[in-house]
């Protein structure tokens, strides 16, 4: 059980880690197509960007795709009821 929730930790901090460099690179590469009549970014920046944002997203499917696996493999888990059971009152 302890091995099944360290798992499940690893998980979720591997999607919110993607979930947050997708979101920066987003961020990125709509700072670039918007800075407009300054500079202009290098044409290979705004490819590189949309590449990796891509990249990040089918990565992003992966990382929930195991989440669903896991969560399948916990939901086929008996349940520790030693656990589960509380006293109903004390004495």
């Amino acid at each position: 059980m302890e091995q099944f929730q360290k798992e499940k930790e690893e998980l979720d901090k591997g999607c919110r880690e993607c979930k947050r460099k997708l979101q920066e690179c987003q961020k990125r590469l709509k700072e670039l197509e918007l800075s407009g009549p300054g500079p202009a970014p290098a044409p290979g920046e705004i490819q590189r960007l949309q590449a990796e944002a891509q990249h990040l997203r089918s990565e992003e499917r992966g990382w929930e795709g195991k989440l669903e696996e896991l969560r399948k493999k916990e939901r086929n888990m008996p349940w520790n009821v030693d656990t589960l059971s509380k006293d109903g009152f004390s004495k």
